[in-house]
């Protein structure tokens, strides 16, 4: 096995990871108001599967599992020198067409577009 590509092993240790966010200053007073309505549900959604590191990128890709049934696939990729999607959507559309090919979805989701 390439010592940049790491798999899953069969047992679950609990591995935890600090994940930065990045949001708009007004993320903290969505937060408060969506308690009343939220209540929260034990349902476990997972995600399991190999690991690839090449150069800057990091491509991992999983089974997603929701309550242990099998939901679909989960491909994500990490350009690790940028913190924040929208100013290297290029790039990372680059490498993804690479890998996926015309299946590739390229436009900016809505979520990281400029208004």
């Amino acid at each position: 096995m390439n010592p940049n590509q790491q798999q899953s092993s069969g047992q679950s240790q609990p591995s935890y990871k600090t994940v930065p966010l990045v949001s708009d200053s007004l993320f903290d007073l969505l937060v408060p108001k969506l308690q009343p309505i939220y209540t929260p549900k034990k349902i476990k959604i997972e995600s399991k599967g190999p690991r690839f590191e090449l150069g800057d990128f990091v491509v991992k890709l999983g089974s997603v599992l929701m309550s242990q049934s099998f939901k679909g696939i989960l491909v994500e990729i990490e350009y690790r020198p940028c913190v924040v999607a929208d100013s290297c959507w290029e790039l990372l559309m680059e490498f993804v067409q690479g890998i996926l090919g015309h299946h590739a979805y390229t436009s900016i989701p809505r979520t990281l577009q400029v208004c």
